[in-house]
């Protein structure tokens, strides 16, 4: 088995693109699991949540890993006509390690999706939906694993009454709501500087902490400046204001990612989803 030292990762990362993900030997050190229902209507979708479990001392990355690391790559097979919507990251843990910032996943980490069966399947109908995993996981070292599953379907018109709810489990570190742009939410920019600015109610719709810490955890890298601090403010008309530091003069095209309350408990925490298109002029 090789090892690759956490130093190799951005060279790991560069060069990955252009080759096949290497498979792992015979010791893994991720699970993968699917949980949700074990029967489905035709046309009917169900919700289902892919279980990444680590071991102790080892992490996976966020869709955006931060200065090192890979994201988890998740890769479906499936029948036919057959859907899988598109994979919901659950909030991950930002780690400031020298000068990198990292966004990680420790434990059990639940990746929420969506099945969509075809209004022509079968009553009867049994089917495989195959998931393939890329894994980056990464301890004192950082090694390539690849790890495969699968959830078996019955085609069902009784699926309704047979369907079985997820675990309330599965919700940790997932987001329960978000902002998009209306009027409600304003931004303003000044040079590279961004101030973002929402009302305080949208935070009541979830366990956000009495005297939140907020911190946006950008999607997509090179958005803002990972590195350097966030301020917030509670504005005197009732809402939450936090600027941003971009590393472009123009400031970004969008704001893609969560803000997050970093005083919640970083198996419990609380944030919000954001997608915000740069306003015209």
């Amino acid at each position: 088995m090789k090892l690759i030292p956490l130093s190799m990762v951005l060279l790991l990362v560069a060069t990955q693109a252009q080759a096949n993900w290497p498979l792992q030997g015979d010791q893994h050190h991720f699970s993968v699991n699917i949980l949700g229902t074990s029967s489905i209507k035709p046309g009917q979708s169900a919700k289902i949540a892919i279980e990444l479990k680590a071991q102790p001392e080892w992490h996976s990355y966020f869709i955006n890993p931060g200065d090192t690391g890979q994201a988890t790559l998740f890769k479906w097979a499936l029948p036919a006509q057959w859907q899988v919507g598109s994979i919901q990251w659950p909030i991950p843990l930002r780690v400031l390690t020298d000068d990198f910032v990292t966004y990680n996943y420790e434990g059990s980490t639940y990746f929420l999706t969506e099945v969509t069966a075809p209004k022509s399947a079968s009553n009867g109908q049994a089917v495989d939906l195959q998931l393939h995993l890329n894994i980056l996981g990464c301890h004192d070292v950082c090694i390539p694993e690849a790890l495969d599953t699968s959830l078996h379907l019955n085609v069902s018109a009784q699926a309704e009454s047979q369907t079985t709810a997820l675990p309330s489990f599965v919700q940790v570190n997932q987001v329960k709501t978000s902002l998009e742009n209306d009027r409600t939410t304003t931004w303003h920019i000044q040079s590279n500087h961004w101030t973002l600015t929402w009302p305080k109610k949208v935070s009541e719709h979830g366990p956000a902490s009495a005297r939140p810490n907020w911190r946006f955890y950008p999607r997509i890298a090179n958005q803002v400046d990972e590195h350097i601090a966030q301020p917030f403010i509670s504005t005197q008309d009732g809402q939450w204001q936090i600027t941003l530091t971009s590393l472009k003069s123009t400031g970004p095209n969008e704001l893609d990612g969560y803000l997050v309350d970093e005083n919640t408990p970083a198996n419990q925490r609380y944030g919000i989803a954001i997608h915000i298109a740069k306003p015209t002029k």
